[in-house]
């Protein structure tokens, strides 16, 4: 199950102070606890995200990293210096709004955010160009793939379901 919003599930505003959350996440637990709805499933899993929820905006580096990076920032591991580093990398090498995650931060790229990460980039050429620009290169290094090339063929039902061989020439 995807995590959701941590300001979402306690219901608090984004610039919301500490007691605020402190007092939503409380009145909530209270209410959602195991041992207040004995059995019930759903809200045992509303109290886990409750509690997960507070245990990122209590923390004050854990709510900072969620505010700069989104979802990302809850993940084991996470490197914030690292995801700076890459954020400024990408943006240079990109050209910063016009090629990088847009107005809102890095964090709308990486799922938080009102886009919820479905910020899009357009980029022109394949994997490969995409890569080199990434490592510094102008071009890619050695042979470019041709373009694809379309054709229509008609094959009748018999020599769709049984197979044959037909012989294409391409100019």
């Amino acid at each position: 199950m995807a995590r959701r919003d941590p300001y979402e599930v306690l219901g608090v505003a984004r610039d919301a102070e500490p007691g605020a959350i402190k007092k939503a996440y409380r009145k909530l637990a209270r209410q959602l606890h195991p041992d207040v709805n004995p059995g019930d499933a759903v809200a045992e899993e509303r109290f886990k995200q409750v509690s997960e929820a507070y245990a990122v905006l209590s923390d004050e580096d854990k709510r900072k990293n969620y505010d700069e990076f989104g979802e990302v920032s809850l993940e084991g591991g996470f490197d914030p210096e690292a995801a700076r580093r890459a954020r400024d990398a990408f943006g240079a090498r990109f050209g910063g709004a016009s090629g990088g995650p847009g107005p809102g931060g890095f964090e709308n790229f990486f799922g938080g955010g009102p886009n919820h990460g479905r910020e899009e980039i357009h980029f022109e050429g394949d994997l490969e160009d995409l890569i080199a620009r990434m490592m510094g290169r102008s071009q890619p290094s050695g042979p470019r793939r041709g373009a694809d090339l379309e054709a229509e063929l008609e094959l009748d039902l018999a020599e769709a379901a049984l197979g044959c061989e037909r012989r294409l020439t391409l100019a």
